[in-house]
């Protein structure tokens, strides 16, 4: 599948107020499978802002449970403005707890960004082992072709190795925006208000005729002739 495919999702998306990226959606034979799963899904969105201010709440105390439990903290000492990075120190089980966040709170919180190694220590002596062996390698190298460099040369190649090698943890364990605090959290948990463009409930109608629209404009395929039970990669092939 093309970029089509993909502006189709994104569509998607956007009309619906879903994330399905949090669902296994690859397994997504037909546009019918679309809409099964969009009529599942925008029934469990909040309709009004009252739905959404009680599921907020709702979704606000199992995020403090959460935490409460997780890092053996007072619950009274956990609010909608808490930010979570100094919750989560050191970054060695940064990772562990948003991973567990993720599966037992809610698949709608998105993943840290990049890979985190586990223990500090473990990973620096990696580091400077790495370093060490580089720096040899490198000098018997450079011996090999006649070329002597000053030991400052590997001093610095081994200070830049070790500190981009220390920086990448940090870089690959940034919180994803927006989920800074447990508020923020809990946003991207809570469904946003989802009706149809009369500010009506979605239903598997509306659902289809939108689905069949969005198909329509990516592929160029009048929506009369686009079928439900056809392999999307026919469809957008």
């Amino acid at each position: 599948m093309g970029l089509d495919f993909a502006h189709f999702l994104l569509d998607i998306e956007e009309k619906f107020n879903v994330d399905l990226f949090a669902h296994d959606f690859f397994k997504i034979n037909t546009l019918e499978d679309f809409i099964t799963l969009l009529e599942e899904e925008t029934a469990k969105s909040p309709h009004s802002q009252a739905e959404a201010d009680i599921l907020f709440q709702e979704k606000f105390l199992a995020v403090q449970n959460f935490f409460a439990e997780k890092l053996a903290i007072d619950i009274s000492h956990l609010t909608p403005e808490t930010q979570i990075a100094p919750l989560l120190r050191p970054l060695s089980r940064r990772r562990r707890i948003w991973k567990k966040l993720r599966k037992e709170i809610s698949p709608n919180i998105p993943p840290l960004y990049g890979k985190q190694y586990n223990g500090c220590l473990g990973f620096m002596s990696v580091c400077i082992a790495v370093s060490i062996v580089f720096v040899f390698v490198l000098s018997a190298m450079l011996n090999s072709l006649g070329i002597v460099l000053p030991m400052v040369f590997y001093s610095i190649v081994v200070g830049c190795i070790f500190g981009l090698l220390v920086c990448i943890p940090v870089l690959f364990s940034t919180i994803p925006t927006g989920c800074d605090s447990l508020g923020g959290i809990t946003r991207h948990i809570v469904r946003k208000i989802s009706l149809d463009s009369e500010g009506k409930v979605w239903t598997r109608e509306t659902i289809t005729d939108a689905v069949l629209r969005l198909a329509s404009e990516q592929t160029g395929i009048p929506k009369e002739k686009i079928s439900l039970t056809e392999d999307v990669n026919k469809v957008f092939g």
